[in-house]
């Protein structure tokens, strides 16, 4: 893939780390953050240099699921497209993201909360639990790679993560 050619839903993408290799296949576009491009990440894990069926990696299980820039990411070399395969997912991913408004009820916190190119939503919860999904944010690049190395997110992100969800 060369630098400013466009991704194509289904391309699935390696990510090198020290002694592994872990992947992730481009879903959708969704309009409701910032046309960000969803990435479903795989839990397979791979000694360097093994090569999978595109096949095989599509079939795995999910790790999680973000929004980000593929382009820019394999730009700044954080991973490299191995291919394009289908995808085998139904496409309703749950997000969810801050809602930063305060609407003065100190024991709840309040979220939004979608479907990948849905209609976005308002709930309450409890302060201190989450909604079920993913974290919504258009995540840079960097962000990926190291959630995908360490299983959280830098910075405030991470603390943000159910304790589930961290490997």
């Amino acid at each position: 893939m060369k630098k400013g050619k466009t991704v194509t839903k289904g391309d699935i993408f390696v990510v090198r780390l020290n002694s592994y290799q872990k992947y992730f296949q481009f879903l959708i576009e969704d309009r409701c953050q910032l046309n960000g491009k969803v990435i479903k990440v795989f839990r397979r894990k791979d000694y360097l240099g093994y090569k999978p069926s595109l096949e095989e990696i599509a079939k795995g299980g999910v790790d999680f699921y973000a929004h980000t820039f593929i382009q820019t990411g394999y730009d700044c070399g954080y991973w490299e497209k191995l291919g394009n395969a289908l995808i085998f997912d139904d496409m309703n991913i749950p997000f969810f993201d801050k809602y930063d408004v305060d609407l003065g009820e100190p024991k709840y916190d309040y979220w939004h909360i979608w479907i990948a190119n849905g209609v976005r939503r308002i709930i309450k919860c409890r302060k201190g639990l989450l909604p079920d999904g993913d974290i919504g944010a258009l995540f840079n690049p960097l962000f990926i790679y190291e959630r995908i190395k360490s299983g959280r997110y830098p910075g405030v992100w991470g603390k943000l993560q159910k304790e589930t969800e961290v490997r």
